[in-house]
């Protein structure tokens, strides 16, 4: 009995509807207000506006048919598509894009090969920088050795006053009225790669040559990271100089790209062969090292293939075959002097003379050969044009 008076006190639930409340609270503020009245007056002003529609749309049709038949109108339309068409981008960065993106494709098997043996050396030297030991570090140099940075620095300021020359060169080139581009861009990297010289061996011959104790071999003989430092830079350098001039018909752009997979396999092979040296444990040190020299051997392979590409559309082919077999002979020199040095067939003194002895000479003979040969190619080649790159 009480549930049933509780239930008939209850009231009974409305649904609540906000759209009927809001439909009639605007029912009753129109015939308040007279919302009506000026809804209608609205409505024939609307309707006039209306009428009057279908002239004006004849009256546009008929002015934009006689504007476009105006020569005027179109050298306007056709400036304004040009103006458009450079603001987005140009057909030269296009292609340079596109080539860039495309690299993978237009390489050849061996580049391809090379090129793995970047992320390869890099991720290696990586994985034994977190998870292994590296040797310690010696207080101080030799001092023999010492003496033989001392030399070669000083022997550096000879090629240094032809730096200058160079220079001069390079300013005047750039302000002639045809400037050789081919031309300025060897003189820059002659300066560049004279001025890594420089730097490193001063450094070397100050004391700051960054000595680790070399675990690879039986004397613990010293390491110097600057050395390597400085090669991380000169080597790719040298493959550049040595290599740029066999495309001579070539775009820098084209070049770069082409030589890209042995710039990185040759810049990261000096770090694997470096950290391969300082490490404590054997295995891991000697895989580094091994990479490394393999790294190598495929950066030969595809320079190769790179040379029997352009070697016989190049200009002087006979001169820059010379350039590119000294250069070769050279660095497999520097290569197995690196592994004899580690299996202790030669003195610490006797590997940094070398290094120091050659890394001059090298140096001076490619910078000579490349001004010879582009010099005399130029003056063969004056009537055509040089390429802006």
């Amino acid at each position: 009995m009480h549930q049933d008076k509780r239930d008939q006190s209850r009231e009974p639930v409305v649904a609540f509807r906000p759209l009927d409340n809001i439909a009639v609270h605007l029912a009753q503020l129109s015939s308040a207000a007279g919302i009506d009245d000026c809804w209608n007056k609205r409505w024939r002003e609307v309707s006039e506006v209306l009428h009057f529609l279908p002239d004006l749309a004849r009256f546009t049709a008929a002015a934009g048919d006689s504007l476009q038949d105006s020569p005027s109108f179109h050298a306007a339309l056709q400036k304004t598509n040009m103006a458009r068409t450079a603001d987005v981008q140009s057909p030269s960065e296009a292609t340079a894009y596109s080539k860039v993106c495309n690299s993978w494709n237009s390489w050849p098997l061996t580049a391809k090969v090379c090129f793995l043996f970047t992320p390869a050396q890099l991720l290696a030297c990586i994985y034994a920088c977190a998870w292994y030991e590296v040797g310690p570090m010696i207080k101080g140099s030799k001092e023999d050795e010492l003496e033989i940075f001392s030399m070669a620095r000083n022997a550096l300021i000879i090629p240094m006053a032809l730096i200058s020359l160079v220079a001069m060169y390079h300013v005047v080139e750039m302000c002639s009225a045809k400037p050789r581009h081919r031309a300025l861009i060897i003189s820059r990297v002659s300066m560049f790669i004279f001025m890594v010289k420089m730097t490193y061996y001063t450094l070397l011959s100050r004391g700051y040559g960054l000595a680790f104790q070399n675990q690879r071999c039986y004397d613990l003989r010293p390491i110097y990271g600057t050395r390597y430092a400085g090669w991380t830079f000169a080597v790719p350098t040298i493959v550049f100089m040595n290599l740029y001039p066999l495309m001579d018909e070539h775009r820098l752009i084209d070049v770069l790209i082409r030589l890209f997979p042995q710039l990185a396999a040759s810049l990261t092979y000096c770090w694997a062969a470096g950290l391969g040296c300082i490490l404590y444990d054997p295995w891991m040190g000697w895989f580094l090292c091994i990479l490394a020299c393999v790294a190598y051997l495929a950066i030969i392979v595809d320079e190769i293939a790179f040379v029997g590409e352009y070697i016989s559309t190049t200009s002087q082919p006979v001169l820059k075959g010379i350039s590119i077999g000294i250069k070769e002979v050279m660095f497999v020199l520097y290569t197995l002097v690196y592994l004899l040095g580690n299996w202790g067939f030669m003195s610490s003194y006797a590997v940094q003379a070398f290094y120091s002895a050659t890394d001059i000479g090298h140096i001076a003979v490619m910078s000579s050969l490349l001004f010879l040969y582009w010099n005399v190619d130029d003056v063969k080649r004056s009537g055509k044009p040089d390429h802006q790159d």
